[in-house]
């Protein structure tokens, strides 16, 4: 029963489902309800002790005759509580709070029940006390299900007893029942509000002991992420210092003895392992910034002004180099004080000047730096005349790893760590930083920073920790922001007239350079670095293959390659996407895009290579098959030209056979009809006469038959009426037209009389005479011995349902083999055939259109053909004698 109440009521709640899978956490559980159950005790006793309080009233209003001794006891019965509550806040009392819960329980149960014997016993209005008690029991005490069912029996039977010793008058057992009967109702509601309570609060632990492991690996996690990711920065450190020293050295001392093309390499280390220091520099104050409390950070009493001089002094040599920008500066002639950390303060000042360089026009970007006193405090403000930032970004900025574009088609470079930085660092510092800034007129942050006191002395020192090689590392990151040589946006970077064209869309100017000069020996180039107008270019261009960035301006490498794919003059073009982002999600969109190969950053120069004369090839493939397609396109145009030439050849080739079959079959018995006529008009001999009419008659007949096979085939009926036709009657009556003919030869018949089919009577009935009269013909022409025909009919199941085969059999010399393929073809007689060849066509038409077939079947002599057509149910065929003796005659 509990099980699905259980099963009901987890609908609701997952608390009152199976928790078997939580019992790991039972035993803590037990600790902790008793500890909660000293509180709950306590709740207890309160509530006891107000409710026990607030009936004395009622004990005057009800009872004033015991007004007295009941105030006593319900006053005695107060202090026993109070005692109870006084020992429940004791910890030493905490192993016997099973006891105590009995006890002051007890208590209560006994005060209401000598209430209840000392008024009127069983039917006293005092029972509704013990229901009071059992519902503390169920939704207070927070008792277990078992503790639950003892003290709610207990209460029961305590009522019982004192209503049984203080006598059950005659006539009260029906009061008696009526206050049993709810105090058992409230017994069980408090022993169910006990079951589902202790196991709502197990659930509940269970789920805050699940949440807090969770929380606690997840702070493992984080801290072991923070550790490893401040090692890595660390260990990053020395080959970035081996890799840009040297590199630096070089361009330094032996600039001018260096070739153009290993300066230029040596320029692009430079830039970016100032990038990559500057990155490694952000993440580890980043890391000390998260693990304050583990780290000690030194904070000293320095001058503001001077570490402000000392970062713009670093950066002032890249204003005015590459570029026309300008950096002013402004700050007082005295110290100002300020209790801060060097190392972060100079991170400060970085970020901020390197933030407003990135973002103003090479051309005429204005950066005023100032800084001043105001208020007890120092205020750094640093002004520029850049792109602006939009207010609705202003918080974001200062958000770690976010950025107020922050798409894969934003404009600059970044991880939006810098910003955070300078305001977790401000804020450590007890400042405040903040921006003023719209959309195109420039950004304004102020930055505010509490003074400390003039003391007198120097100020600490503190270590150095590469003080030189980290300013150097700050100057150098802004290198990546300078104009310098790099292939045109939009032309061809390098000319290869003859070569596979490839169009590079990428923009970082160091990767493109690198990958143009990997691939200039091979193929013929033009570089891209943004992608707002790349599908246009290469539209124009039409490239072998396309090398695509993932992360553009403008517009992302994958929105591109949905604009290509969209347009069927580039839709074919195979596109290979760069990318440095590892997500599967990423790949399934772009395969889904019909993007045809990745390359990971970084990559080698091998894989490139191979990537890139894979797609060409692939491209060069499907660019013959195109063309070859559009031959066999060209092909099939003239193959049905050549088709419909040859159909119209074949229709007068037809009409002349026709025209000539026609001139011989009628001419031959039209001379010899009229050379009978004359010769009966010439004679007066009777017998002459008759025989020369007789040779007439036959001829003109020939010519009739030939004129009717000619109707039948160039008119024949289109919608034959369908009927149920009795085969013996057709055969019957196809073997009149052939009366005279057939009485000199053996023919034999089978099952006709059993076999009912659908079609047309005289259409039938036709095609049996034709077979016939072919059977009759080939008799004649080859004097056959012996000749016979046998017609066979039989039933089976075809595709679609019962059909009826009626099989024509001769013994005659059959078919020549070269005749077989086009026996049905109109005009197509054999080579000693008198007629048109149009009699099998016309019985291939008429069979057809009762939807039916005729073909040539296998015979060991002679000619044999079968007419296959719907069987009609045999309860159409009409009894008659005739039909029953053939059937037992069959049999």
């Amino acid at each position: 029963m509990l099980k699905k109440l259980h099963a009901k009521l987890g609908r609701f709640s997952p608390a009152f489902r199976d928790l078997g899978h939580l019992d790991e956490y039972r035993a803590g559980f037990r600790e902790k309800n008793w500890a909660d159950r000293a509180y709950l005790n306590q709740i207890g006793c309160l509530v006891s002790i107000v409710i026990v309080t607030l009936g004395i009233p009622l004990d005057y209003i009800v009872y004033p005759d015991h007004f007295a001794q009941f105030t006593a006891l319900r006053l005695f019965e107060v202090g026993f509580l109070a005692l109870m509550f006084g020992l429940t806040t004791l910890p030493s009392m905490r192993p016997h709070l099973f006891r105590i819960t009995a006890i002051f329980t007890g208590s209560v149960i006994a005060t209401v029940c000598v209430i209840i014997y000392v008024t009127e016993g069983a039917v006293s209005p005092y029972y509704a006390g013990i229901n009071l008690v059992m519902i503390g029991i169920g939704f207070i005490m927070g008792l277990t299900f078992r503790e639950a069912v003892f003290y709610t029996t207990f209460s029961v039977m305590a009522y019982l007893f004192v209503s049984v010793l203080a006598g059950i008058p005659d006539d009260a057992w029906r009061i008696v029942i009526n206050n049993g009967y709810f105090i058992f109702l409230t017994g069980v509601i408090a022993i169910l509000a006990a079951y589902f309570s202790y196991r709502v609060r197990f659930y509940s632990y269970a789920q805050e002991m699940q949440l807090q492991k969770s929380n606690e690996a997840l702070q493992e996690m984080d801290r072991r992420k923070s550790e490893f990711i401040a090692n890595v920065s660390h260990e990053l450190r020395t080959p970035v210092a081996v890799i840009v020293g040297p590199a630096k050295h070089l361009l330094q001392q032996q600039a001018n003895l260096l070739p153009a093309p290993a300066r230029k390499v040596l320029e692009q280390i430079v830039r970016n392992g100032g990038r990559l220091t500057k990155l490694v520099n952000d993440l580890l104050e980043l890391m000390v910034l998260e693990n304050t409390s583990q780290t000690t950070v030194s904070y000293t009493r320095l001058d503001l002004a001077e570490v402000l001089k000392v970062c713009t002094d670093q950066l002032a040599p890249l204003f005015g180099r590459d570029n026309h920008r300008q950096l002013s500066t402004s700050w007082p002639s005295y110290p100002v004080w300020v209790e801060g950390n060097e190392s972060q303060l100079e991170r400060v000042c970085f970020n901020l000047i390197q933030n407003a360089y990135k973002f103003t026009d090479p051309d005429d970007g204005r950066i005023n730096v100032e800084l001043f006193v105001e208020n007890d405090q120092a205020v750094l403000r640093v002004e520029d005349n850049g792109v602006g930032i939009g207010t609705e970004h202003h918080e974001i900025i200062f958000q770690r790893y976010r950025q107020a574009d922050g798409s894969t088609s934003r404009q600059s470079q970044g991880t939006g760590i810098g910003l955070a930085l300078v305001k977790e660092i401000v804020e450590a510092h007890l400042g405040t930083v903040s921006v003023l800034s719209q959309p195109g007129d420039g950004a304004t942050f102020t930055l505010r920073l509490p003074l400390t006191e003039n003391q007198a002395g120097a100020p600490a020192q503190q270590p150095t920790d590469n003080k030189d090689l980290r300013r150097e590392a700050e100057s150098d990151y802004l290198l990546n922001f300078d104009t310098y040589s790099a292939p045109e946006t939009t032309g061809k970077a390098y000319r290869s007239p003859g070569k596979p064209l490839i169009i590079l869309v990428e923009d970082e100017p160091d990767i493109a350079s690198m990958m143009l000069d990997a691939l200039k020996a091979d193929y013929d180039l033009v570089w891209l670095n943004e992608g707002s107008t790349a599908d246009k270019h290469i539209a124009s261009h039409l490239p072998h293959a396309i090398l695509l960035d993932h992360m553009l301006p403008g517009k992302d490498g994958l929105e591109v390659a949905r604009k290509l794919k969209q347009d069927p003059a580039t839709s074919t073009i195979p596109i290979l996407l760069i990318t440095a982002n590892a997500r599967d999600t990423l790949k399934q969109d772009a395969l889904d895009l019909g993007i045809d190969e990745f390359i990971a950053k970084p990559f080698s120069w091998v894989e490139l290579k191979a990537r890139v004369s894979n797609l060409v090839r692939r491209s060069d493939l499907e660019k013959a098959l195109s063309e070859r397609n559009q031959e066999l396109s060209r092909a099939m145009d003239d193959l049905r030209r050549s088709e419909a030439q040859l159909i119209q050849s074949e229709r007068w080739r037809s009409i002349s056979h026709l025209s000539g079959a026609l001139i011989h079959e009628i001419g031959n018995p039209l001379n010899v009809a009229l050379s009978a006529v004359r010769i009966a008009s010439k004679h007066k001999n009777l017998d002459i006469r008759n025989e020369a009419l007789e040779e007439a008659q036959i001829g003109l007949e020939r010519i009739g038959n030939l004129v009717g096979d000619l109707k039948d085939f160039l008119t024949p009926e289109n919608t034959p009426v369908v009927e149920s036709v009795p085969l013996h009657r057709a055969v019957a009556q196809a073997k009149t037209l052939h009366a005279e003919r057939l009485a000199k030869i053996t023919i034999t018949e089978e099952g006709l009389h059993d076999t009912l089919v659908f079609g047309n009577k005289n259409a039938l009935i036709q095609t049996i005479g034709n077979l016939i009269g072919n059977s009759l013909d080939a008799f004649d022409r080859f004097k056959s011995q012996n000749p016979q025909i046998s017609i066979i009919a039989s039933r089976d199941t075809g595709p679609g349902g019962p059909v009826s085969r009626l099989q024509i059999l001769d013994n005659g010399p059959g078919l020549p083999g070269h005749l077989i393929p086009t026996l049905f073809e109109p005009f197509n007689p054999g080579p000693d055939s008198s007629g048109l060849g149009i009699g099998l066509s016309i019985c291939q038409t008429m069979v057809t259109q009762m939807g039916g077939q005729i073909r040539l079947v296998p015979s060991h002599k002679g000619a044999a053909f079968e007419i296959t057509l719907s069987a009609a149910p045999d309860q159409l065929l009409t009894t008659n004698p005739a039909s029953t003796k053939d059937k037992q005659a069959t049999s």
